[in-house]
Formats: structure tokens, sequence, C-alpha cells
């Protein structure tokens, strides 16, 4: 799904700057703290608002993420 997502970006130029995140998250709790990823996040300048959107995806159990008030 993210392939898709990225090639849609890449071939749809015509609008506003747009950016993509992609997290594998795979095994990452076996090997990271959730503490050392958000400290992570702050050092590299991410604002505010994305650490908090990042850190509720990571510690909840489920989650979906709203574009414009759609799933």
């Amino acid at each position: 799904m993210a392939n898709e997502i990225i090639h849609y970006i890449k071939s749809n130029r015509r609008g506003p700057l747009v950016a993509a995140l992609k997290f594998d998250l795979n095994k990452t709790y076996d090997r990271l703290k959730w503490d050392f990823i958000e400290a992570v996040l702050r050092q590299v300048c991410f604002l505010e608002l994305w650490i908090s959107i990042i850190m509720k995806c990571m510690t909840t159990a489920s989650y979906s993420i709203l574009i414009n008030g759609k799933p």
C-alpha cells in the first residue's frame, strides 16, 4: 500500500507540495524503546504535532488516520 501511495504522489505533481513518511515498525518493539524513538523525533526537529501523532500510533493497539475527515 505504501508503494501505491508513493507512486500516486510522484505521478500527481500538479497540486501543492506533498510529503509522505513510511515507518517500518516490524520488530521495532523488540529493539527500541518508545521514549528513545520520541527523543530521536525531537532531535531531528519533527513538529510536536507529528511527534504526538506518531507516538499515539505506536503506543495504541489500533489506530486509523483521517485525512480531511475520511479514513
